[in-house]
């Protein structure tokens, strides 16, 4: 085997999310605040859709049950005003963002802490909980060659 690598080679091990596991959709067009799921979980990708005519912010808690005034979020994401946001695996990560406790959301006027928005101003569809395991990949880079390494198979980008 090889001892180490020249320093010019970057070398990363990274984990993707195992094939063939149904992920859970999560729908809500009315809310303050939401208990998604009251047990550990995942979060994959969310798409909001903001119905209000001032900014809005979608936040993730990792409570076992929804989150009240005050509570500082695990995640938030600026929705402006008549907008929408997918937000996707540059957010939440190849593997998804880990829930310990529950995965708990809020409709805030506010970034920073939560602050109650009205109950519709955000459209919610979230994917959650779609892994059951992960197999693991090696990459490394030098320049603009990459050499991806998973299981018995090796491919090379150059």
């Amino acid at each position: 085997g090889i001892e180490a690598f020249p320093s010019d080679i970057t070398v990363t091990t990274v984990t993707k999310p195992a094939t063939g596991i149904a992920y859970s959709d999560y729908q809500n067009n009315s809310f303050a605040t939401a208990l998604v799921k009251n047990t550990a979980g995942r979060v994959y990708s969310a798409t909001v859709t903001n119905t209000a005519g001032a900014n809005r912010y979608i936040q993730f808690f990792n409570l076992t049950a929804v989150p009240t005034g005050g509570e500082t979020a695990v995640y938030k994401c600026l929705i402006p005003a008549f907008g929408a946001v997918i937000i996707g695996q540059d957010f939440f990560g190849l593997d998804g963002s880990e829930f310990d406790n529950g995965i708990a959301i809020a409709n805030s006027t506010t970034a920073s802490t939560y602050t109650a928005g009205s109950a519709g101003d955000l459209l919610i569809d979230l994917k959650y909980d779609g892994v059951g395991g992960t197999s693991g990949y090696l990459l490394l880079q030098t320049g603009d060659a990459l050499l991806m390494e998973t299981g018995d198979t090796f491919a090379l980008h150059n």
